[in-house]
């Protein structure tokens, strides 16, 4: 139950002290005391005071509120052109292990997404292009421009043949890690 908000109003300040005290012995956490008024006049100019407040603090309340169902919405957006991408997109963490992946590059990678995440990504490729992605991965940390196009890997899933891909890095906007979109490039 939220507490009861109270207006102590009397013309002798000791009075008012005394009625906080008591207030607070007897019925805390029920009662919250939110000002106090030496009249009439002054304990009117305080309620419309937080009366202005209390409307304010609503039309802020509603305002987040509005917000919030605006970024879930954009959220829910971009988690499903995400996964829906007909690329393979993998979302590394500094360290290259796979934060995310789309059901492309689960195929891609001939692995579960449940298997795979959290994991270092280095096991999928060969060692050249390990050292590669390091290099490529460092640079974008660092601030500086990948060179034009994609960096050509050399896949190793966990079933099939090697295969060559085409890797393109962007950042996660929203933290710190690293979009990778990978194509077949034979």
């Amino acid at each position: 139950m939220a507490p009861l908000h109270v207006l102590l109003v009397d013309d002798e300040a000791l009075a008012r002290m005394r009625l906080r005290t008591l207030l607070q012995d007897i019925t805390d956490p029920l009662c919250e005391v939110v000002g106090e008024a030496g009249d009439a006049t002054e304990a009117l100019a305080l309620l419309h005071e937080l009366q202005v407040h209390q409307v304010e603090l609503e039309l802020q309340a509603q305002e987040l509120r509005e917000s919030r169902a605006g970024l879930e919405s954009d959220l829910r957006h971009y988690a499903d052109l995400y996964r829906l991408q007909p690329a393979a997109l993998l979302t590394l963490d500094a360290q290259r292990r796979l934060y995310e992946m789309n059901p492309a590059a689960s195929a891609l990678l001939g692995v579960s997404s449940e298997h795979a995440i959290g994991r270092p990504i280095d096991a999928y490729f060969c060692p050249d292009s390990v050292h590669r992605l390091a290099t490529a991965l460092a640079q974008a940390a660092a601030g500086v421009a990948p060179p034009p196009g994609a960096l050509r890997l050399t896949l190793r899933p966990r079933s099939g043949p090697p295969c060559a891909v085409l890797l393109a890095l962007g950042p996660d906007a929203v933290a710190q890690r690293h979009i990778a979109s990978l194509l077949r490039a034979d």
